[in-house]
């Protein structure tokens, strides 16, 4: 069995110290008295990525002021979640639920949204406003959706780059 020399030693420290410093520091954890649930803290992280190492009886995930997108994606979801406190917010994922509506206006509170997904629910029809104050918004997927018609002014001050309407 051949010894590492000494430059592979320094090469493999400095690998190892490389890739612990790219993982971040741990989310610090405690139980929520509350709700009885291990809660997360990974806020401002400046994450990109959900962390992988997350204790597996992770009740509570806090991961407010990093740089992630928010899916919520094949969550049998029937109404649009409540989008208050996400102000920074710019991908929205809600494919694959079962969302039948949408109230005008539905996303006024996080109007920096610059990619919107809504395949693959039940929406049939949808109210004039529902996309009202996304003037940022550049992809807007409606496909595989029982849409029948899209109101006239539906799209009115969006500048998209694509909609999908497909299925």
């Amino acid at each position: 069995m051949l010894c590492p020399t000494s430059p592979h030693l320094a090469l493999l420290a400095l690998l190892s110290v490389a890739g612990a410093v790219g993982q971040g520091e741990p989310c610090p954890s405690k139980m929520n008295l509350i709700k009885d649930r291990l809660q997360v803290n990974c806020s401002g992280q400046g994450l990109s990525v959900v962390p992988l190492a997350l204790p597996r009886n992770t009740g509570i995930l806090l991961l407010s002021t990093n740089r992630l997108e928010l899916i919520l994606s094949h969550n049998a979801l029937e109404v649009l979640p409540t989008l208050q406190g996400l102000p920074a917010l710019t991908r929205l994922t809600l494919a694959h639920n079962n969302i039948s509506e949408l109230l005008p206006g539905a996303f006024r509170d996080v109007g920096k949204l610059t990619e919107l997904n809504l395949r693959g629910n039940q929406l049939r029809t949808l109210p004039e406003e529902a996309f009202e104050g996304l003037a940022g918004l550049k992809d807007l997927d409606l496909s595989d959706n029982a849409l029948e018609e899209l109101p006239q002014g539906l799209l009115a001050g969006l500048e998209l780059n694509t909609l999908w309407l497909s299925g």
